[in-house]
């Protein structure tokens, strides 16, 4: 009885000193699992923007909006670490301003890149231009606040990011 009494005394005194550098370090990569679901869509969408498969290009498309959705759902269901929601929210705001942009500017560029090559007009390529300028403008302000609050994260759990060096 006495050894049991002990442990369980050890196992409050434990369990009441909140969350660990190791619980913060399973936090963050649970959010970066949910971040990096849109990368590869992404990158084979922006290798399909170059090219002229239509139908590559729509697959590309959907499956990069697919993506930013899953992962914006994904993060809705993960609950704040030690009561604090700031690199959440970062992240929510960072996959919210993709699927943004897989809705508006992806598709405004697919729809002029999807035309026959001949019937493109000034017009389409402004409006190519345009998205395409918006769209790098906003995914690097977006990820750039995430970027930021992640750091900060790290910093206050006392672990070290490692980026992905491929």
């Amino acid at each position: 009885m006495k050894k049991t009494l002990v442990s369980l005394s050890a196992l409050l005194a434990l369990s009441s000193c909140g969350p660990t550098t190791n619980d913060a370090v399973k936090y963050n990569d649970s959010i970066i699992d949910w971040v990096d679901h849109v990368k590869e869509p992404q990158e084979k969408l922006i290798d399909q923007l170059d090219g002229h498969n239509i139908d590559s290009l729509k697959i590309t498309q959907l499956a990069f909006a697919n993506a930013s959705e899953e992962s914006s759902k994904a993060l809705e269901g993960i609950k704040a670490f030690d009561d604090k929601t700031e690199y959440l929210d970062a992240a929510k705001k960072f996959i919210m301003e993709i699927k943004s942009l897989s809705d508006n500017e992806v598709k405004s560029l697919a729809n002029v890149l999807m035309k026959d090559s001949l019937s493109i007009s000034e017009e389409d390529v402004k409006i190519a231009e345009k998205s395409g300028v918006s769209f790098d403008s906003k995914y690097e302000k977006a990820f750039n606040e995430f970027a930021e609050a992640q750091k900060q994260f790290a910093v206050k759990w006392n672990f070290k990011l490692m980026y992905d060096k491929k």
